[in-house]
Order: structure tokens, then C-alpha cells, then sequence
């Protein structure tokens, strides 16, 4: 029988707790960052500076539906951190950019999470992190596999 303390989502949650906890909420008045959302999309623009970055394209990148999207976004555009500006492909459609302000101080912000990534992840082999990735995409898997059997046990 399984121990109760260590079940896969529970352990998820956890850790996803300590991550917020350690890092962002330590950090979040230094750098107006305060969750892993905001720090994907922050990520995700500055990977693709000459792109016209849309929500629907961050929606999907997150894997999160387009009310929570609109809540980051606006969260972000309040704290000045990106700003919403016109497409020149098509003018009805608004794309995501950094404030002109903001790059330097975000590029230094990646800096910071990839130390830190390389850090907690320092005694880990690379096989092991391979088979944690494949782990998890089958969980994912499942779950929209199983998305009915789920909603009905809910």
C-alpha cells in the first residue's frame, strides 16, 4: 500500500508551494515578478523579440484558459512590465510587448531562475531528469486521456 504522504499530486503541490514560497515570494518586491506565470511569458517574449506574441499563442504556450491569461496579462500591464499594442498584420488584434524599460531587468530575472534551476536540479543525473519529464508528460496524458472519469469522480 502506498504511503499517503507521498502521492504524486500532493508532492506536486508541494513543491510548487516551496518554489512560490522561496523564490518569488522573497524576491517579489525587487523584481514586480511574483509568480511562474508572469516569469514564463516573461521568458517566452524574450525568446521571441521580433514576434508578434498574442495571447491565444500564450494560452497555449501555458496551457492555461484565456480568463487566467487575461488576468496575468493585466496583472503585468498594471505593473508596467508590458504594455498591449496594436498588430500590424491586422489592427484589430492586440500583441504583447515588453515596456521599453523592462528588458534589461528581466533578461538579469532569466539569469537569476536559470542559476537557480541548474542549482536544485545540481545532483540530479540527467537520465533521472529525462525519465521526471517523461513521468510527468504521461501524467498529463492521462489526465486528458481520462478527463472524463476525472470530471465524474469531481
Amino acid at each position: 500500500m502506498r504511503d499517503l504522504e507521498r502521492y504524486p499530486l500532493k508532492e506536486i503541490k508541494n513543491f510548487d508551494n516551496e518554489v512560490k514560497r522561496k523564490i518569488f515570494m522573497k524576491n517579489h518586491k525587487n523584481n514586480n515578478i511574483n509568480n511562474f506565470s508572469q516569469l514564463q511569458v516573461i521568458q517566452y517574449l524574450l525568446d521571441n523579440p521580433n514576434k508578434d506574441v498574442t495571447q491565444k499563442e500564450l494560452e497555449c504556450l501555458l496551457n492555461i484558459r484565456k480568463s487566467t491569461m487575461s488576468g496575468i496579462i493585466d496583472t503585468m500591464e498594471k505593473k508596467n512590465i508590458i504594455k498591449r499594442v496594436s498588430s500590424v498584420v491586422d489592427g484589430r488584434s492586440k500583441v504583447i510587448k515588453f515596456t521599453d524599460d523592462n528588458i534589461k531587468r528581466h533578461k538579469i530575472i532569466l539569469e537569476k531562475m536559470t542559476k537557480i534551476n541548474s542549482i536544485i536540479t545540481s545532483n540530479i543525473s540527467s537520465e533521472k531528469l529525462e525519465i521526471f519529464f517523461e513521468v510527468l508528460d504521461t501524467m498529463r496524458e492521462n489526465m486528458e486521456r481520462e478527463e472524463e472519469k476525472i470530471d465524474k469522480i469531481i
